[in-house]
């Protein structure tokens, strides 16, 4: 699409999971959905990343809601961002017709839901974390699924410094078990590098300063830069960087996700989460038009997820300063195009830069 270039300059998604085991082998049993289930208005939601901000907490809880069935073989089955998708975006574009847009609804739901979990009065939801960065995820969202034009999304966003370094410690677990590791600072250093870069070529700098007037920002300049500089990296190193920084930069991919399913993104900040779960889950029940639930049933659940991901030592370095310093601007644009404070710069500068905040 046109806008590909911009949405995610990146491309640290096309290394994809494999495909889950019910695509590979189609289910017979779950062709059919039950009475008064309609399998074209499947999934009502999606919980679209990011990776490490709280999207398994996030997931299982709203699964407590009794209209909300977690009837998704796995929480993530990266579905709609798997790199065959995208032959399927290139190959149709917009010219795509109702009925290949119904073997493909219809292939997605039998594949990624398990039908007989599902009743008439209940919605369902997978959270697959690649989605938010993924083209081909923003395109067949809207163009392909029949229930495009309705479908509501949900985000969660965590300061990205601490982000990083939880992304980071889930890779260490599995470099490990390889006999390959890297430190922190070695292991963020190419994107930090072109960070840096591209942020002295942008009209922005990280002098905290936002433009005026806000929607003349040229933040496009920025990410044409990243771009380029992740396709010369992938060149030269053979491989993508793995996101650890560059998953951090939501502003510019918000902006599009906005324009492109306006009022249908429902934006959660983890540290809102972590601090007042009852409240940010009863205000997605709101998001989502369903009845009232006492979420407190939920709270052990919550934090057995968030004691799952958290087994690390904090981290204190100069560099977390340094990069703090860069996506001060970024963080605080975020909170421009979202009408409210963002509280990441205040808590990396009150805890002296001692991460995750």
């Amino acid at each position: 699409s046109g806008s590909s270039s911009i949405l995610n300059p990146f491309g640290w998604m096309s290394a994809q999971p494999l495909r889950i085991a019910h695509e590979v082998e189609p289910f017979i049993d779950t062709a059919h959905a039950p009475p008064g289930v309609d399998i074209f208005a499947m999934p009502q939601f999606l919980i679209i990343g990011v990776q490490k901000c709280g999207t398994s907490a996030l997931y299982f809880a709203l699964g407590f809601h009794p209209n909300i069935s977690t009837s998704a073989f796995t929480k993530e089955p990266f579905y709609l961002s798997m790199p065959d998708r995208d032959d399927i975006v290139q190959s149709y574009a917009m010219h795509v017709s109702t009925m290949e847009r119904k073997r493909f609804h219809q292939k997605y739901v039998t594949s990624c839901f398990n039908l007989t979990k599902m009743r008439p009065d209940t919605i369902t939801m997978e959270a697959s974390t690649t989605y938010f960065e993924s083209d081909t995820a923003f395109e067949l969202i809207g163009d392909y699924l029949l229930n495009g034009k309705v479908i509501k999304l949900i985000l969660i966003l965590r300061e990205p410094i601490s982000r990083a370094y939880s992304h980071w410690q889930h890779e260490q677990r599995n470099s490990k078990k390889a006999g390959k590791t890297k430190s922190f600072e070695e292991a963020i250093e190419p994107e930090w590098n072109i960070i840096r870069m591209c942020t002295k070529l942008d009209e922005v700098k990280s002098d905290h300063q936002l433009p005026e007037p806000f929607e003349h920002f040229d933040y496009e300049d920025f990410y044409r830069c990243i771009e380029h500089s992740v396709s010369n990296a992938k060149l030269s190193l053979g491989r993508e960087p793995p996101g650890y920084l560059l998953q951090g930069l939501y502003y510019g991919r918000l902006v599009k996700w906005l324009k492109r399913y306006p009022n249908r993104v429902h934006v959660v900040l983890y540290d809102d989460f972590r601090a007042h779960p009852v409240h940010v889950l009863e205000d997605i029940v709101q998001f989502l038009d369903l009845p009232e639930f006492d979420f407190t049933v939920a709270l052990e659940q919550i934090e057995h997820e968030y004691q799952q991901g958290s087994r690390y030592e904090k981290y204190n370095h100069a560099i977390v300063r340094d990069i703090a310093k860069e996506f001060s601007v970024h963080n605080d644009l975020l909170g421009v195009l979202l009408g409210r404070e963002i509280p990441w710069n205040q808590k990396l500068a009150t805890s002296n830069y001692l991460i995750p905040v």
